[in-house]
């Protein structure tokens, strides 16, 4: 229809939101067989937003397919590991995970630390997970545990299944709470006057259980917060996901 109706060829980038669309609804295969069958040549970030769809759905087996078309394009993506890791540690596979490492460490590829940012009165505050080094973690870790204990209390439960260590649920609660995100956005509530939208940058991918957090964040602090990850933008207000379906909507008709 675009080609046919408006004169426009579809690019890399139309393909890659249409799969990341069918991926996010579950329609996997279909998301696959787009891929395989587009005239374009397809590139690492519309296999990895495939990978991304896989950890979404759990779906193992064909994340291992989409892991290696990812690392057959860029051999040094630490992402694809990470996603393929965490995939394996969904499904309480460690031997998996522990492979997976080793393919890591067998190839010098390192693992980016995750990093946020977060600007208040004109100064960048930088944070990483589980930062202790800022002159006020020791009130931002009490405030980060008494705004989880009210997350709980709406309904929120820690997605301990994305922690990539074999250890107790205690210990990865413990890990989720002190995400580099999670911590700015403490932070920033506690420092940026009420009314205001809280703006945080991260160097990664937003991980799903901090996804969700944030959400309950918003909801239960009346905030507007926009977390900016490596892939997207994540944009809540009143505890709502602002999703431009129009666009989404439009993106689907033009290939339809």
């Amino acid at each position: 229809m675009m080609v046919e109706k408006y004169g426009l060829k579809a690019r890399l980038e139309h393909y890659t939101c249409v799969v990341d669309l069918l991926g996010r609804s579950g329609c996997l295969d279909e998301a696959e067989a787009m891929i395989r069958s587009m005239p374009v040549r397809e590139d690492a970030i519309i296999w990895k937003t495939l990978l991304s769809a896989c950890k979404l759905h759990k779906n193992e087996e064909m994340a291992k397919r989409v892991a290696e078309e990812v690392l057959r394009i860029d051999p040094q993506d630490s992402a694809s590991y990470v996603l393929l890791a965490g995939i394996h540690a969904s499904a309480n596979r460690w031997q998996n995970v522990s492979e997976v490492r080793r393919a890591m460490k067998d190839k010098m590829v390192k693992k980016e630390p995750g990093i946020s940012w977060v600007e208040v009165k004109n100064q960048v505050h930088q944070f990483h997970m589980g930062d202790d080094s800022h002159p006020k973690s020791v009130e931002i870790n009490r405030y980060m545990e008494e705004l989880t204990s009210e997350m709980k209390m709406r309904g929120y439960v820690p997605d301990i299944s994305s922690v990539l260590h074999d250890m107790d649920n205690e210990e990865k609660e413990y890990n989720l709470t002190h995400h580099s995100e999670k911590i700015a956005i403490a932070f920033a509530l506690m420092s940026v006057p009420k009314g205001e939208p809280i703006r945080v940058m991260k160097n990664l991918r937003v991980c799903g259980d901090c996804h969700v957090a944030i959400k309950y964040i918003s909801e239960i602090k009346n905030r507007e917060i926009i977390v900016r990850d490596s892939s997207r933008f994540h944009h809540f207000k009143h505890g709502r996901l602002q999703v431009r379906y129009t666009m989404i909507k439009f993106l689907l008709w033009l290939f339809g």
